[in-house]
């Protein structure tokens, strides 16, 4: 079924220890990682374990101008910095025997030099407060004007459900961060609330209230 990032059993669904590259017990993998889909595939331990590693966003997205040339996708400085160096790979990496790296799971995603060390694995890593899931895929550096045409190439693998949707956007960002509709439309509203509270208030003073 569905996922929701912000669940108390999505959310433990991981053990610290082993995404900071110390080894653990099966024993604590299979309490914390209590599904066994999210501790091994084909007879192998996944590591790490947990619902959030092994539900990685992993659709890829190719960018062309009107020429058909590629425009380069930077996917660098997508996660907090602390949030990159709070994971670290084990010492075994990536060669203990009967094990299922990230690179393995998610190819096209995850380098095989990088591990949990990948941007896209911690930016995945931090829940959304909320239901809908909004994370940084990359930034584009070439310039675009209006009226220019792109073409879109997306690999979609991520298994999304019948009750849920994903989607690209690309956006402008300045000093205040992105382009973010749904929080225009809060502070408007907030703005209309305050207007219309101001104006009773004022009413109130100019006309009180006469006492019998």
């Amino acid at each position: 079924g569905p996922f929701y990032q912000n669940l108390v059993t999505y959310l433990k669904s991981e053990v610290s220890p082993e995404l900071m590259g110390k080894d653990v017990g099966e024993a604590l993998r299979k309490a914390k990682c209590w599904d066994s889909s999210t501790r091994e595939i084909n007879g192998k331990d996944i590591v790490p374990c947990g619902a959030k590693a092994r539900t990685l966003f992993n659709d890829t997205l190719e960018l062309r101008d009107h020429n058909g040339t590629p425009i380069p996708i930077d996917k660098s400085k997508t996660a907090w910095k602390s949030d990159v160096a709070r994971y670290n790979n084990p010492q075994d990496y990536p060669n203990r025997p009967n094990t299922k790296w990230l690179y393995e799971m998610f190819p096209g995603v995850v380098r095989k030099d990088e591990g949990v060390k990948n941007e896209a694995f911690a930016a995945w890593m931090r829940p959304a407060a909320l239901g809908r899931v909004t994370n940084h895929y990359g930034w584009i550096h070439q310039k675009l004007n209006k009226g220019d045409k792109l073409s879109f190439q997306i690999r979609s693998t991520f298994n999304a459900t019948s009750e849920a949707s994903k989607l690209f956007v690309i956006t402008e960002r300045n000093i205040f961060g992105g382009r973010h509709t749904e929080l225009g439309y809060f502070i408007m509203a907030m703005g209309g609330i305050s207007l219309v509270l101001c104006l009773i208030v004022n009413l109130l003073e100019r006309f009180p209230k006469r006492r019998a």
